[in-house]
């Protein structure tokens, strides 16, 4: 999922270079800008994954940029603040991309989002050494409620794109997971510590 939003993006890019006079978008030379369109091309080409080569991917001045484009976009898609924008001419293929997975959220298909988050969230370990950050919660919060956890999260974790999901095997309380490390206040934690104790 992140490889067709990668390419859109790269499409969106080129598309506003042109409009705006410049022959290539972040500063690069055209002979640097060529190359890593080229690379980062061929690689998406040849490989299964976006992550299959994480050496390659730190060395790709688009990838870097692509990285900083998920931190600042995918955000107000999460938050649901650009959910109801409308399909027109002038949107990028980005958010016609972003807005046909989080409108199958919206209609109770999780998977499309969190497979796209955590995908999002490799890139951005690989890319910045930034360690994914995911809750689980026992019960599903309310819209409003969940966008305010994320942005908690995002707060205490900068550069993070945190991942919220239900979990109701927790029975009560949340877990959070910041890459290997987990703050266990789950409620199921508490009854397996108090069962161990009595016995």
């Amino acid at each position: 999922m992140i490889s067709n939003l990668f390419s859109a993006w790269c499409a969106d890019t080129l598309q506003t270079a042109v409009k705006s006079g410049k022959h290539t978008p972040f500063g690069l030379s055209e002979e640097a800008f060529a190359e890593s369109l080229e690379e980062v091309v061929f690689f998406l080409g040849s490989k299964a994954s976006l992550f299959s080569d994480p050496k390659f991917l730190k060395e790709q001045p688009l990838v870097k940029e692509f990285v900083s484009f998920l931190g600042k976009e995918l955000p107000p898609w999460m938050d649901g603040e650009k959910n109801d924008t409308k399909t027109t001419d002038s949107m990028s293929s980005s958010d016609e991309y972003l807005k046909s997975v989080f409108a199958s959220h919206q209609q109770g298909m999780l998977l499309g989002v969190h497979v796209l988050i955590e995908e999002a969230q490799k890139l951005v370990e690989l890319v910045l050494g930034v360690k994914p950050v995911r809750l689980h919660v026992a019960k599903a919060p309310k819209a409003e409620d969940a966008k305010h956890l994320l942005k908690e999260l995002r707060q205490a974790y900068p550069s993070s794109i945190p991942l919220l999901k239900t979990d109701t095997s927790l029975l009560g309380g949340a877990r959070l997971f910041v890459g290997d490390s987990l703050i266990d206040h789950s409620w199921v934690t508490r009854v397996h510590t108090f069962l161990s104790a009595l016995s």
